[in-house]
């Protein structure tokens, strides 16, 4: 659902509404940094397979110029349906007699 386009000849862009184009603008270029800087990291990570920090090798990190690269493995965990449901029924009966304690959050959500 789309709301109307205000036409900016017959109205005048406030300082919040302002903001809400400059979030645009930044969540926008955000985004294709992200993608450029994974096009990067995917690059060194070649790179580095090939040889071409060995150079700045110190111990498991790669250093230079204040800059410090190190690799980190990371473990994640995936689960099967059956065990996810598992999971979920704990929650909800927690969440029923009460032992689960809820958290709420409030912020601003954007869409484009």
């Amino acid at each position: 659902m789309t709301s109307p386009t205000i036409s900016k000849a017959t109205k005048t862009t406030s300082p919040a509404a302002t903001r809400l184009i400059l979030i645009a603008d930044l969540k926008r270029e955000i985004k294709e940094l992200e993608a450029e800087m994974k096009r990067e990291v995917e690059l060194l990570e070649k790179e580095i397979l090939l040889g071409l920090l060995d150079e700045y090798a110190d111990g498991d990190s790669y250093v230079y110029d204040g800059i410090k690269c190190t690799t980190v493995d990371t473990k994640r965990w995936k689960y099967g349906n059956e065990t996810k449901s598992a999971i979920k029924e704990i929650q909800e009966r927690a969440q029923l007699d009460g032992s689960a304690t809820q958290e709420k959050t409030t912020s601003l959500r954007f869409a484009f």
